[in-house]
């Protein structure tokens, strides 16, 4: 029934060997630089290619995916702010660089207010 459903999926669920590594884990914050706003707080990594997607290419035959290639550092307000912005099918089909992030229109206001409060902490 739906209740013991809604259970299982709740559960913790043991990691295979498909699983993306710890090492390319968006959520665990490291040392580095924004790419995009430059601040050197709360680093996190970005999938360009957003992770569900990468599965999607691995299961459609693709023998192997190098997930570290569609990684970029971005601190955790820049990485809400693009989860916020866009979806990952827009993502994954217009935003695949830090170029065209930079270049996107609905990024660039703030983009400004975020770079200009950068400065002021230093």
């Amino acid at each position: 029934d739906i209740v013991e459903f809604v259970e299982r999926q709740r559960q913790p669920r043991p990691k295979n060997q498909d699983d993306l590594s710890d090492e390319f884990d968006e959520n665990l914050e490291r040392d580095g630089t924004c790419k995009l706003c430059g601040a050197t707080k709360r680093i996190t990594l970005h999938h360009l290619i957003p992770k569900l997607v990468l599965k999607r290419m691995k299961n459609a035959g693709k023998d192997r995916v190098d997930v570290s290639q569609y990684l970029v550092e971005v601190c955790s307000k820049c990485h809400g702010e693009l989860h916020r912005l866009w979806g990952h099918g827009e993502l994954a089909a217009e935003y695949q660089t830090v170029d065209k992030i930079l270049a996107a229109p609905e990024i660039q206001p703030y983009l400004l207010w975020k770079r200009k409060r950068e400065r002021t902490l230093e």
